[in-house]
């Protein structure tokens, strides 16, 4: 069944459809919410709360052929207003991309392959020198799955910018991370 069909069935008020969605999704969502808070119990809170006003609006909602690309996009949305309005005392700019947090999950699925240990670690180091939203592009792209459209509309930034940002970033690793290994086979 695609995801056009099930979305259809969950907003005509199918319950299975619903579970269906949230249990097929519910997991991939608090690992991305994770990401911009690390206050489980405000990620939780959030899925649970978008969860619930899905349910009571999804007459309502508009069509999507991408379940996942819209959750994502209600997931950041909720995540970032409730953090906003937890930390009264932070000016709403300031909690942008600036609060997205990325574990080493992205950057073992990047080098699984790789077994130095040196190797992870310069790895680890190029990883914590990127921008936040130059991470949050890479576990899109390589931890979810996302392509670039869908990314652009998850972070609500043009299509181009994520390409382009998406390969300076990877241009950038590629070169530091080769420098490196070309630095310990000399010595």
């Amino acid at each position: 069944m695609t995801d056009t069909q099930i979305w259809n069935q969950f907003k005509s008020g199918d319950p299975a459809a619903f579970e269906k969605i949230y249990r097929t999704y519910f997991k991939q969502l608090y690992q991305y919410g994770k990401k911009f808070s690390m206050d489980d119990t405000l990620v939780e809170d959030a899925l649970q709360d978008l969860f619930i006003e899905l349910w009571n609006k999804r007459s309502g909602l508009s069509n999507t052929d991408s379940i996942i690309k819209y959750l994502m996009v209600a997931t950041r949305r909720k995540i970032i207003r409730m953090v906003r309005d937890r930390n009264k005392l932070v000016k709403s700019d300031e909690i942008k991309e600036s609060d997205f947090h990325v574990s080493l999950s992205i950057e073992s699925s990047i080098i699984r392959k790789e077994k130095s240990d040196a190797q992870k670690k310069k790895f680890k180091t190029l990883f914590d020198e990127l921008t936040e939203k130059q991470k949050e592009i890479l576990y899109l792209r390589y931890y979810a799955d996302l392509n670039f459209q869908e990314i652009a509309e998850i972070m609500d930034i043009n299509y181009q910018s994520v390409r382009n940002l998406s390969s300076r970033t990877l241009k950038l690793i590629r070169n530091r991370f080769l420098f490196f290994i070309f630095l310990l086979s000399y010595l």
